[in-house]
């Protein structure tokens, strides 16, 4: 998942989004925090995926916009500024220590014979399989998807077509923030979240 949302972002862009991993840092938080206050991981999650996917959008809009998307280096500089931005943020908000994430999936391991599997993994690999073929339909059946990737096999060409190529950048942003916090969600409850 963490690939996936990578890909979207350079396949539609032609740029490496370093910070992606940040997003995925900060969707862990939100998400905990979110957690905390409602004592609901369904809301939690839910109401999370929708703040990164909002945050996904901004930063598109205000911060990736302003800068030349013809220039790989300038758009690269901006991933690492943001990357940096995104962890001093996280250190002064939530502090260095690690903090514990709720199980989504039960810790007792599945045996079949002499093997052993956690159901934390069996759930990343169909939540996984389900949002590789969700994404695969839309690429290639909505008007939308079609439209992305249009705008991302060739910018200019895309404009004469009349397509929106400033607002399938920023729906790529979007997706991406979200597949973000969908991963956080998955593999926080195997590792502690910290800011990192």
């Amino acid at each position: 998942l963490l690939a996936i949302g990578v890909t979207v972002v350079y396949k539609s862009m032609g740029m490496m989004n370093v910070a992606h991993a940040n997003t995925v840092m900060l969707s862990a938080f939100a998400t905990l925090m979110l957690y905390n206050a409602t004592n609901s991981l369904v809301i939690a999650c839910i109401v999370g995926i929708v703040v990164m996917g909002c945050f996904g959008f901004l930063l598109e809009r205000f911060i990736y916009r302003r800068v030349n998307y013809d220039s790989f280096t300038n758009l690269m500089l901006a991933t690492i500024g943001m990357q940096i931005i995104l962890v001093n943020a996280a250190r002064a908000i939530w502090g260095v220590d690690p903090y514990s994430f709720p199980q989504i999936f039960s810790i007792r391991p599945i045996t079949i014979g002499p093997i052993r599997i956690l159901p934390q993994s069996i759930g990343i690999i169909c939540v996984a399989a389900v949002v590789v073929i969700i994404l695969q339909c839309f690429y290639k059946f909505t008007k939308t998807g079609q439209s992305m990737t249009a705008a991302a096999t060739s910018p200019k060409a895309a404009m004469m077509l009349g397509i929106n190529v400033a607002k399938t950048r920023n729906l790529t942003f979007t997706i991406s923030a979200i597949l973000a916090c969908v991963s956080a969600i998955l593999i926080s409850p195997m590792y502690n979240v910290y800011p990192d």
